[in-house]
């Protein structure tokens, strides 16, 4: 059993590491967008070359939007089943049966304690 001073020290400490990592990733969007407009195109800079990409992704929108009917259709995956639809099927107390247990990697949340 780990003792409840470590295991206090260790959360505040996690809490404040998630917190140094929103300050870093909100400091670089900063950093990055004060270079301003730039082409895409590589950049060398000091130690480091800085590539300017586009930053693309597929759009489903635009392919049903430019894809034939038949062309869309063919790109189409098997449905997933939808969480909350099978929730509303089988009520809260049955789905839990449908919940899987996964090995770690563990999701930890931790929220600061605050009045009120």
């Amino acid at each position: 059993m780990i003792e409840k001073d470590y295991f206090d020290r260790a959360v505040r400490k996690g809490a404040l590491i998630k917190a140094q990592i929103k300050m870093l990733e909100e400091d670089y969007k900063e950093t990055m967008k004060s270079l301003g407009d730039l082409e895409f195109r590589k950049y060398p800079a000091g130690d480091y070359i800085l590539e300017v990409q586009h930053n693309r992704a597929f759009s489903p929108k635009l392919a049903k939007e430019l894809l034939s009917k038949e062309e869309y259709a063919s790109i189409l995956a098997a449905p997933k089943p939808d969480p909350a639809k099978a929730k509303a099927l089988v009520g809260a107390e049955d789905y839990e049966l449908l919940m899987a247990d996964y090995p770690v990697p563990y999701k930890f949340v931790i929220k600061e304690v605050t009045d009120g």
